[in-house]
């Protein structure tokens, strides 16, 4: 984030002036950092719980995916079972 034709010795008005006329708050909230910091804030203010469930969906998600891939496929009853179906290997990656 650049915030342009700042004179030297500028004070801290005109400095305010430049940072809003550049719009360098909406540019940091949109950054991927900025997004990673609240995202690990975030993180840190969960229970227990709450990242026991993260963790589940994370799961799921590559459960789904390798599924998806044709790695695994699903058996039984209400999908409750699953097994590795022999297709593919490291190198098919």
């Amino acid at each position: 984030m650049i915030v342009p034709r700042i004179p030297k010795g500028a004070g801290t008005g005109a400095i305010r002036k430049q940072w809003a006329a550049a719009e360098v708050d909406k540019s940091w909230e949109e950054s991927a950092w900025a997004l990673g910091r609240a995202r690990s804030a975030r993180r840190r203010e969960l229970t227990d719980f709450e990242r026991f469930k993260v963790m589940r969906l994370r799961k799921q998600v590559s459960f789904e995916f390798w599924c998806w891939v044709g790695f695994f496929e699903i058996v039984g009853r209400g999908g409750a079972i699953w097994v590795w179906n022999g297709k593919g290997s490291d190198q098919d990656l």
